[in-house]
């Protein structure tokens, strides 16, 4: 599964070069068949990214690390989990990009819930 993580992490790098509308439109088309990844298929790829990938495991590296994971399950399993992007609700401005499954934060130590969702591309059409 690790090199088939590099692959996805490879992919991703060069997808979040691209402005945000543009990122959306191809997480979307990509995940538009898919069905949505249950709770352990999207922490496995989020486990096999952050192993593959120093970046992807700093805390710094969320963008990287939830599209490369959810591609990654995409790939493996065919599935898709929610791709989520928030701000801050309170002050320090802060950004945050997350993958979920079955309602649930995937492998997030942050307090998620500070986080108000902006942008979200989910399984199926």
């Amino acid at each position: 599964m690790r090199a088939l993580a590099t692959i996805c992490i490879t992919t991703a790098r060069l997808l979040v070069r691209l402005q945000v509308t543009a990122l959306v439109r191809v997480l979307t088309l990509v995940s538009r068949n898919a069905r949505p990844a249950t709770h352990w298929q999207a922490e496995r790829s989020r486990d096999a990214v952050i192993v593959s990938s120093i970046y992807c495991a700093d805390q710094n590296g969320c963008l990287l690390r939830s599209t490369s994971a959810a591609l990654l399950c995409l790939v493996r399993y065919q599935r898709w989990p929610a791709w989520l992007v928030g701000v801050q609700e309170r002050a320090p401005f802060a950004a945050h990009a997350w993958i979920e499954a079955d309602a649930t934060p995937v492998g997030e130590a942050k307090l998620i819930s500070q986080f108000r969702p902006l942008i979200e591309v989910s399984a199926g059409p």
